[in-house]
Protein backbone atom coordinates (compact mmCIF):
# COMPACT_ATOMS: atom_id res chain seq x y z
CA UNK A 1 0.00 0.00 0.00
CA UNK A 2 1.22 3.48 -0.89
CA UNK A 3 0.06 6.75 0.69
CA UNK A 4 -0.21 9.78 -1.62
CA UNK A 5 -0.89 13.31 -0.36
CA UNK A 6 -1.55 16.26 -2.66
CA UNK A 7 -1.46 19.84 -1.39
CA UNK A 8 -2.43 22.81 -3.51
CA UNK A 9 -4.74 25.73 -4.05
CA UNK A 10 -8.10 25.93 -5.78
CA UNK A 11 -10.44 23.24 -7.10
CA UNK A 12 -7.89 21.43 -9.30
CA UNK A 13 -4.69 19.76 -8.06
CA UNK A 14 -2.02 17.95 -10.07
CA UNK A 15 0.91 15.86 -8.85
CA UNK A 16 3.55 14.46 -11.23
CA UNK A 17 5.69 11.38 -10.54
CA UNK A 18 9.18 10.69 -11.78
CA UNK A 19 9.75 7.89 -12.21
CA UNK A 20 6.10 6.92 -12.84
CA UNK A 21 4.35 4.57 -10.40
CA UNK A 22 4.01 1.11 -11.91
CA UNK A 23 0.51 -0.32 -11.51
CA UNK A 24 0.74 -3.37 -13.75
CA UNK A 25 -2.18 -4.51 -15.90
CA UNK A 26 -5.47 -3.73 -14.16
CA UNK A 27 -3.90 -4.68 -10.82
CA UNK A 28 -4.23 -1.60 -8.58
CA UNK A 29 -6.98 0.46 -6.95
CA UNK A 30 -7.23 3.89 -5.37
CA UNK A 31 -9.31 5.46 -2.59
CA UNK A 32 -9.67 8.83 -0.92
CA UNK A 33 -8.78 8.73 2.78
CA UNK A 34 -8.83 12.39 3.81
CA UNK A 35 -9.82 15.80 2.41
CA UNK A 36 -9.32 19.15 4.14
CA UNK A 37 -10.15 22.63 2.93
CA UNK A 38 -12.18 25.73 3.82
CA UNK A 39 -15.67 26.52 2.53
CA UNK A 40 -14.88 29.40 0.19
CA UNK A 41 -17.35 28.32 -2.47
CA UNK A 42 -18.51 31.56 -4.06
CA UNK A 43 -22.19 31.98 -3.21
CA UNK A 44 -22.54 35.64 -4.26
CA UNK A 45 -21.29 35.62 -7.87
CA UNK A 46 -20.86 38.44 -10.36
CA UNK A 47 -24.31 39.61 -11.47
CA UNK A 48 -25.90 38.82 -8.11
CA UNK A 49 -23.93 41.34 -6.07
CA UNK A 50 -25.54 44.74 -6.73
CA UNK A 51 -28.41 46.74 -5.28
CA UNK A 52 -29.95 50.20 -5.57
CA UNK A 53 -31.00 52.23 -2.55
CA UNK A 54 -33.18 55.33 -2.86
CA UNK A 55 -33.50 58.12 -0.30
CA UNK A 56 -36.48 60.39 0.46
CA UNK A 57 -35.42 62.80 -2.31
CA UNK A 58 -35.66 59.92 -4.81
CA UNK A 59 -31.88 60.03 -5.33
CA UNK A 60 -30.62 56.64 -6.46
CA UNK A 61 -27.38 55.09 -5.26
CA UNK A 62 -25.95 51.82 -6.58
CA UNK A 63 -23.66 49.64 -4.51
CA UNK A 64 -21.75 46.50 -5.40
CA UNK A 65 -20.30 44.02 -2.95
CA UNK A 66 -17.28 42.01 -4.16
CA UNK A 67 -17.97 38.56 -5.57
CA UNK A 68 -17.23 36.08 -2.81
CA UNK A 69 -18.31 33.79 0.00
CA UNK A 70 -20.76 35.28 2.49
CA UNK A 71 -23.21 34.55 5.22
CA UNK A 72 -26.08 36.95 5.93
CA UNK A 73 -24.15 38.85 8.61
CA UNK A 74 -21.25 39.46 6.23
CA UNK A 75 -23.61 40.78 3.54
CA UNK A 76 -25.18 43.10 6.11
CA UNK A 77 -21.76 44.43 7.14
CA UNK A 78 -20.74 45.14 3.54
CA UNK A 79 -23.96 46.99 2.73
CA UNK A 80 -24.00 48.90 6.02
CA UNK A 81 -20.39 50.03 5.58
CA UNK A 82 -21.09 51.41 2.11
CA UNK A 83 -24.29 53.19 3.15
CA UNK A 84 -22.86 54.64 6.36
CA UNK A 85 -19.86 56.02 4.47
CA UNK A 86 -22.26 57.66 2.03
CA UNK A 87 -24.29 59.23 4.86
CA UNK A 88 -22.04 59.33 7.95
CA UNK A 89 -23.92 62.07 9.86
CA UNK A 90 -27.34 60.66 9.07
CA UNK A 91 -26.39 57.16 10.27
CA UNK A 92 -24.73 58.52 13.39
CA UNK A 93 -27.83 60.54 14.29
CA UNK A 94 -30.21 57.71 13.38
CA UNK A 95 -31.99 59.49 10.53
CA UNK A 96 -30.79 56.75 8.19
CA UNK A 97 -30.60 53.11 9.17
CA UNK A 98 -30.15 49.69 7.62
CA UNK A 99 -30.31 46.29 9.28
CA UNK A 100 -30.33 42.89 7.58
CA UNK A 101 -30.68 39.88 9.81
CA UNK A 102 -31.36 36.16 9.44
CA UNK A 103 -33.60 33.87 11.45
CA UNK A 104 -31.70 30.58 11.49
CA UNK A 105 -34.83 28.69 12.60
CA UNK A 106 -36.97 29.75 9.64
CA UNK A 107 -34.10 30.47 7.20
CA UNK A 108 -35.71 33.79 6.36
CA UNK A 109 -34.11 37.22 6.24
CA UNK A 110 -35.62 40.49 7.43
CA UNK A 111 -34.73 44.10 6.57
CA UNK A 112 -35.26 47.35 8.45
CA UNK A 113 -34.24 50.36 6.39
CA UNK A 114 -34.75 54.06 5.82
CA UNK A 115 -34.26 53.54 2.07
CA UNK A 116 -36.27 51.99 -0.70
CA UNK A 117 -34.29 48.94 -1.82
CA UNK A 118 -34.10 47.43 -5.30
CA UNK A 119 -31.92 44.34 -5.63
CA UNK A 120 -30.25 43.98 -9.01
CA UNK A 121 -31.29 46.20 -11.90
CA UNK A 122 -34.67 47.94 -12.09
CA UNK A 123 -35.46 46.58 -15.55
CA UNK A 124 -34.67 42.95 -14.64
CA UNK A 125 -37.68 40.98 -13.43
CA UNK A 126 -36.28 37.46 -13.81
CA UNK A 127 -33.11 35.63 -12.91
CA UNK A 128 -31.12 35.55 -9.68
CA UNK A 129 -30.20 38.71 -7.77
CA UNK A 130 -28.71 39.44 -4.38
CA UNK A 131 -32.30 39.74 -3.20
CA UNK A 132 -33.36 36.32 -4.43
CA UNK A 133 -30.28 34.79 -2.78
CA UNK A 134 -31.60 36.34 0.45
CA UNK A 135 -35.12 35.06 -0.19
CA UNK A 136 -36.75 38.31 -1.34
CA UNK A 137 -38.98 38.58 -4.41
CA UNK A 138 -38.02 40.75 -7.38
CA UNK A 139 -40.30 43.63 -6.32
CA UNK A 140 -38.75 46.65 -4.53
CA UNK A 141 -38.61 46.75 -0.72
CA UNK A 142 -40.28 49.85 0.69
CA UNK A 143 -38.85 51.98 3.47
CA UNK A 144 -39.75 50.67 6.93
CA UNK A 145 -40.09 52.39 10.28
CA UNK A 146 -37.02 52.07 12.48
CA UNK A 147 -36.84 48.68 14.20
CA UNK A 148 -39.73 47.44 12.04
CA UNK A 149 -38.80 44.66 9.64
CA UNK A 150 -39.86 43.42 6.24
CA UNK A 151 -39.53 39.63 6.15
CA UNK A 152 -38.44 37.84 2.98
CA UNK A 153 -41.02 35.84 1.07
CA UNK A 154 -38.70 32.84 0.74
CA UNK A 155 -35.73 31.26 2.46
CA UNK A 156 -32.17 32.42 1.90
CA UNK A 157 -29.89 30.16 -0.12
CA UNK A 158 -26.40 31.13 1.01
CA UNK A 159 -25.67 27.98 3.00
CA UNK A 160 -27.45 25.39 0.90
CA UNK A 161 -25.71 22.04 0.61
CA UNK A 162 -23.19 21.91 -2.22
CA UNK A 163 -22.86 18.51 -3.88
CA UNK A 164 -19.16 18.03 -4.64
CA UNK A 165 -17.53 15.23 -6.63
CA UNK A 166 -13.81 14.54 -6.22
CA UNK A 167 -12.67 13.17 -9.57
CA UNK A 168 -9.38 11.56 -10.50
CA UNK A 169 -7.92 11.09 -13.98
CA UNK A 170 -6.68 7.52 -13.39
CA UNK A 171 -9.91 5.84 -12.26
CA UNK A 172 -13.30 5.05 -13.80
CA UNK A 173 -16.24 4.62 -11.46
CA UNK A 174 -19.39 4.66 -13.59
CA UNK A 175 -21.67 7.34 -15.00
CA UNK A 176 -23.11 10.69 -13.86
CA UNK A 177 -25.90 12.10 -16.03
CA UNK A 178 -25.02 9.80 -18.95
CA UNK A 179 -21.34 10.71 -18.98
CA UNK A 180 -18.38 8.59 -17.88
CA UNK A 181 -17.42 9.46 -14.32
CA UNK A 182 -13.93 9.52 -12.88
CA UNK A 183 -15.47 10.09 -9.47
CA UNK A 184 -13.36 9.02 -6.50
CA UNK A 185 -15.50 10.49 -3.71
CA UNK A 186 -18.67 12.52 -3.23
CA UNK A 187 -19.75 14.73 -0.33
CA UNK A 188 -22.07 17.58 0.65
CA UNK A 189 -20.81 20.94 1.88
CA UNK A 190 -23.25 21.96 4.59
CA UNK A 191 -21.10 24.27 6.72
CA UNK A 192 -21.12 28.06 6.85
CA UNK A 193 -18.76 30.05 4.60
CA UNK A 194 -15.30 30.26 6.13
CA UNK A 195 -15.68 27.03 8.13
CA UNK A 196 -13.29 24.07 7.76
CA UNK A 197 -14.42 21.13 5.63
CA UNK A 198 -13.00 17.80 6.78
CA UNK A 199 -13.91 14.56 5.04
CA UNK A 200 -12.61 11.23 6.33
CA UNK A 201 -14.71 8.32 5.04
CA UNK A 202 -15.22 5.65 7.67
CA UNK A 203 -15.18 2.96 4.97
CA UNK A 204 -13.03 4.14 2.05
CA UNK A 205 -14.16 2.88 -1.34
CA UNK A 206 -11.42 1.73 -3.72
CA UNK A 207 -11.76 2.21 -7.48
CA UNK A 208 -9.88 0.43 -10.24
CA UNK A 209 -6.85 2.23 -11.64
CA UNK A 210 -7.09 2.30 -15.42
CA UNK A 211 -3.42 3.15 -16.09
CA UNK A 212 -0.51 0.72 -16.17
CA UNK A 213 1.79 3.56 -15.13
CA UNK A 214 0.83 6.70 -13.22
CA UNK A 215 3.00 9.61 -14.25
CA UNK A 216 0.56 12.25 -13.01
CA UNK A 217 -2.54 12.49 -10.82
CA UNK A 218 -5.11 15.23 -11.35
CA UNK A 219 -7.85 15.70 -8.78
CA UNK A 220 -10.78 18.02 -9.47
CA UNK A 221 -13.57 19.26 -7.21
CA UNK A 222 -16.55 19.26 -9.56
CA UNK A 223 -20.30 19.81 -9.51
CA UNK A 224 -22.72 17.27 -10.98
CA UNK A 225 -22.32 18.84 -14.44
CA UNK A 226 -18.58 18.13 -14.43
CA UNK A 227 -17.56 21.77 -13.99
CA UNK A 228 -15.07 22.92 -11.37
CA UNK A 229 -16.82 24.26 -8.29
CA UNK A 230 -16.46 27.99 -7.67
CA UNK A 231 -13.84 27.62 -4.96
CA UNK A 232 -11.60 30.65 -4.54
CA UNK A 233 -8.27 30.06 -6.25
CA UNK A 234 -6.23 30.87 -3.12
CA UNK A 235 -8.09 28.29 -1.01
CA UNK A 236 -5.74 25.58 0.24
CA UNK A 237 -6.82 21.99 -0.40
CA UNK A 238 -5.19 18.86 1.01
CA UNK A 239 -6.21 15.39 -0.22
CA UNK A 240 -4.75 12.07 0.93
CA UNK A 241 -5.14 8.88 -1.11
CA UNK A 242 -4.18 5.25 -0.74
CA UNK A 243 -3.00 3.14 -3.65
CA UNK A 244 -2.93 -0.63 -3.21
CA UNK A 245 -2.88 -3.85 -5.21
CA UNK A 246 -6.36 -4.66 -6.36
CA UNK A 247 -8.51 -7.04 -4.36
CA UNK A 248 -11.05 -8.96 -6.39
CA UNK A 249 -14.59 -7.69 -6.03
CA UNK A 250 -13.73 -4.51 -4.16
CA UNK A 251 -13.20 -2.10 -7.04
Amino acid sequence: MRNITINGYGPELTLRFYPPIYCGNDSHELALFDLQTINTIINVPEGCNTMIYIDDEETRYTLTIPEGTYNVDAIHDRIYDIMSHQFPKEFKMGRHYFDLKANTSTHRCSISTSFKIIFGKEDVVEGPTLGTLLGFAHCPIAKTAKNKYKEAEGTFSLIDDFNVFVTCNVVDSGYINHRVSHNLYRFHVDVQPGVVIRERPSHPVFYRVTHGYIDDLTLRLENELGNLIALKENTKVRISLELRERRDGNA
